[in-house]
Order: C-alpha cells, then sequence, then structure tokens
C-alpha cells in the first residue's frame, strides 16, 4: 500500500483526513502494529478514541487490522488520552492504540501507541511503516493459525476517577473554578469528576463548551494559543472564579488562567507543581524540556531539586523519566507527566487540574498571588513559523550549525542558543509543518536583542514564514 511517510513522526502517526488517512490506511496500520505484537508473543491490545468525526471509523478499522493478525482488542470507546494511559495498567495490558490529533484542528486525526506500558515512538514507528511498504504482516485468522477472537467492550470511566479521587488530598478551602473542555473528549469523565472533586455544598464547576464536537465549532481545543483562552478568561471574570482550566481535544495539555485572568503556561505550572512534589520528596529529579523558562530551572534548585532539560515531546519525556527516575516533568505546551504518589509517569491534564485545586484548597493565597512568586523573566510566547514539512528537518540543522559557529548551543532538539542574558531556540515541530521557537531574556532590553538575533538567522531561510512574530 502507498502511504505517506511523513505520518509515521516522531511521537505518533498523524495525518490529514482523506489525503492521509481514512480506514483502509488505519486497518493496515493496525495489521502493522498486531504483527509487532504476534512477533512478542502479545495477545491483547486496547483500542481508544477521541471525538473527532472520523474516530469512531479509524478505531472500527484499527480493531479489524489487529484482529486480522490475531490480537483481540479490549475496546474502552470514547475517552481522553491520559483514561487511556490509566486503563493499561487498570487492565493489565501495556499495549494500545489511541485515535486521535491531540490539539490540531478537526481535518487531522491520528493513532498514539503503547507497547508494553511504554511509548512506541520513533524508530519503532518506522518499522510499522516499513510492514506496510513491505506487505510483510502476520498471516491472518483465514488460515485457521489463530483461534477465534473475542473483542471486549469495556467502560473505564468510573475506575479512573476512583483512582483520580484517592490520589488527592484536599485542604478546606472552597474553590469555584471554570473549565472549557473545548468541545473535545474531556468532559466524558472530567464533568463527574471535578463534580466529586469539589463536593456537595461548594461551588459546582462552570462547565464551557461541554459537548464533544469534532468540528470544533467554538475554537480549536488548544490551550497553548492565547486566543483560544478569552472566553475563558471572560467567564472566570464573569462568574468570579478563582482559576479557569482548559484543555486540548484529548485532554492531555492543560491551559491554566488565575482569578485575574493572567494566562499561565505550561512552564509556570510545572513549577507550582514541582514545589508540591518536592516538599513530598526532597531531592527529586523534575524534567522540563528546551522551550521552559530558566526561571523553572532557578526554581526547582531553590526548592532543593535536581532540574533536567530534556527534548519537546511526550514520548521522549515519558521513556526520560523512566530512564532517570523523575518524579515529575512538564513541557510548555502543557502537557504535565507525574510520576510521584505511586502514578506511572504519563501526561494527564485533568489529574493536573485536580493537582492545581489541591494546591488552591490548602492555601490562603490566590492562583495570581503564586504566580507572582515565579522568577520573572521577559519571554516570547511559543512561536509557530510555518515551514515545508519536507524541509523541516534540513532547516533546522543548518540553523543549529550556523548559531554553532558564534554561540554556546544545546543540540539535544533543534537549537538553544546560550547567552548571558537570556537564550533563544528554533526546533521543527514533530507534530505541525511548523519550526517552533522562543527567546527570553533577564529583563526587556535583553529579550529584544535576542529577538533581533533570532529574527537575523531565521530570514536566512525563505522556506521559513513569518511575518510579525518577533518584531
Amino acid at each position: 500500500m502507498q502511504i505517506n511517510p511523513h505520518i509515521f513522526r516522531t511521537y505518533d502517526i498523524r495525518g490529514l483526513n482523506d489525503k492521509d488517512l481514512d480506514t483502509e490506511k488505519m486497518k493496515v496500520i493496525g495489521m502493522a502494529f498486531g504483527t509487532i505484537l504476534k512477533q512478542n508473543g502479545q495477545s491483547q491490545c486496547i483500542v481508544g478514541r477521541d471525538a473527532r468525526l472520523t474516530s469512531p471509523q479509524f478505531a472500527k478499522a484499527v480493531t479489524e487490522g489487529l484482529n486480522a493478525t490475531g490480537i483481540a482488542v479490549l475496546d474502552i470507546g470514547l475517552v481522553a488520552s491520559p483514561v487511556f494511559y490509566f486503563s493499561s495498567y487498570h487492565l493489565a495490558c501495556g499495549n494500545g492504540m489511541m485515535i486521535t490529533a491531540s490539539h490540531n484542528p478537526k481535518d487531522f486525526n491520528g493513532c498514539k501507541v503503547t507497547f508494553d506500558y511504554q511509548p512506541f515512538y520513533g524508530e519503532n514507528l518506522q518499522k510499522l511503516l516499513e510492514i506496510i511498504q513491505n506487505d510483510s504482516f502476520s498471516v491472518g485468522i483465514d488460515s485457521n493459525q489463530f483461534l477465534p477472537i473475542e473483542n471486549q467492550q469495556i467502560n473505564i470511566y468510573d475506575a479512573y476517577i476512583e483512582n483520580v479521587l484517592k490520589n488527592i488530598k484536599l485542604g478546606d478551602k472552597k474553590l469555584k473554578m471554570v473549565i472549557d473542555y473545548g468541545n473535545g473528549v474531556g468532559s466524558v469523565v472530567g464533568k463527574k469528576l471535578y463534580e466529586n472533586i469539589v463536593g456537595v455544598g461548594s461551588y459546582p464547576p462552570v462547565n464551557l463548551y461541554e459537548e464533544p464536537d469534532g468540528n470544533f465549532p467554538n475554537h480549536i481545543a488548544d490551550p497553548t494559543i492565547p486566543k483560544n483562552l478569552t472566553d475563558l478568561i471572560a467567564k472566570v471574570a464573569e462568574v468570579n472564579a478563582d482559576f479557569g482550566i482548559a484543555f486540548d481535544g484529548d485532554a492531555d495539555r492543560i491551559g491554566l488562567v488565575t482569578e485575574k485572568g493572567e494566562i499561565m503556561y505550561g512552564d509556570q505550572i510545572l513549577t507550582i507543581l514541582s514545589r508540591q512534589t518536592l516538599e513530598e520528596s526532597p531531592g527529586a529529579k523534575v524534567i522540563t524540556e528546551v522551550k521552559a523558562s530558566q526561571a523553572v530551572t532557578d526554581d526547582i534548585v531553590q526548592h532543593g531539586g535536581v532540574p533536567i532539560i530534556w527534548k519537546t515531546g511526550h514520548s521522549l519525556i515519558k521513556s526520560k523519566m523512566k530512564e532517570e527516575g523523575a518524579l515529575l516533568a512538564g513541557e510548555m505546551s502543557g502537557h504535565i507527566f507525574f510520576a510521584d504518589r505511586g502514578n506511572n509517569g504519563y501526561d494527564d491534564a485533568m489529574y493536573a487540574g485536580a493537582r492545581i485545586y489541591e494546591i488552591l484548597s490548602k492555601t490562603k493565597e490566590t492562583l495570581s498571588q503564586i504566580l507572582a512568586t515565579i522568577p520573572k523573566y521577559y519571554a516570547t510566547p511559543e512561536l509557530r513559523l510555518e515551514c515545508e514539512e519536507s524541509k523541516k528537518t534540513e532547516t533546522v540543522a543548518k540553523i543549529v550549525a550556523s548559531f554553532k559557529e558564534k554561540y554556546k548551543v544545546l543540540d539535544i532538539d533543534g537549537a538553544r542558543v546560550i547567552f548571558d542574558n537570556g537564550w533563544c531556540l528554533v526546533r521543527q515541530s514533530n507534530t505541525e509543518p511548523v519550526l517552533i521557537a522562543r527567546a527570553e531574556g533577564r529583563t526587556e532590553q535583553d529579550l529584544q536583542q535576542i529577538k533581533k538575533i533570532l529574527k537575523t538567522e531565521l530570514l536566512k531561510y525563505p522556506e521559513i514564514h513569518f511575518e510579525k512574530e518577533l518584531d
């Protein structure tokens, strides 16, 4: 079968509906993963899906592909990605395929894959591509090699909610919260979860865009983009809430706004959560990533922790956490990973929201007051600069080499260029046809100087398209 090799990305499979992915292609992707499972003596695979319009048919196609290679499916239905990750441990099945395109616009879909409780990514995804291109699937059940397949449909919702509730330790302070589900899948368990967290007699959560809708009629379900938080900020002010939460399409990314409407980015959320983890586990390792502020690293050290800067990407972070024995990790994108309190190291925005609620329920401080205690640097937001998919890798390699001629460069993931007064970053997105750029300075003047250096470099490459992002 002809299939676009670019959809097999670093972290997962991601492509455009009809152009890159359809039911036939999803079936052979299921067959390819089923082949790998059979080669490794496995017999079961979990399948979940988000609320995108094509996800039901894609989940069915993946199931057919897995069954064709003799793999039985544990169908957990419509779930957020964190619930999918949880199901591996609850159902004692470490293999899974989650049909989702996460935060991408409605025309995208894809698949996150796990094998033996770990992310199946990078070179492993290339093995799926190789199996498809070579048509080297395991022999199907038509040969009578395997026993008849018995799939199971499983409701995992209540078990997930119970697991979160027993893991948090609430204080006495009652809080009012607003939650923007962005018409993603988070509300399927999130509504009941947060109703249980606030409890009877407290302020019930105020919900926005709670109905799962793959058309995303109100805004793209991506809380890293400030304009997507406009309605949340307005509702927080309207109801005089203590804070607001936003989720992406599959609820593995969290956005946070204070009672004053200030947007908190992923590195700031990680900073607050790391203080809690380090209080409970002094000296713990905390992983951040190349896009994150120096303020995170400084704050982790100040609170007795060991910071580790690593590559961007949920699969890469999870693997690094296991390697280092880190208890917490986070990305600018709002992925927060928990391995403290007996958690299993996966990213869970809904649980992150519960932990933020816990922190605020135990303090007299408001969220904006806590935010004000984080060291203040001056930074751009995460900038997405359009770049043709086929040119991203080569272009970033040229930028890394160019910067290395003059500056100190951390090159574990693109180029994080280190200056005495701050840093800048250019790396390729592994989920979109864009380059990610960011700059930070100790003062506003430092930031402007660093932005100028960054812009001068980027203008050398006509394949990078940007207008006013670095003005």
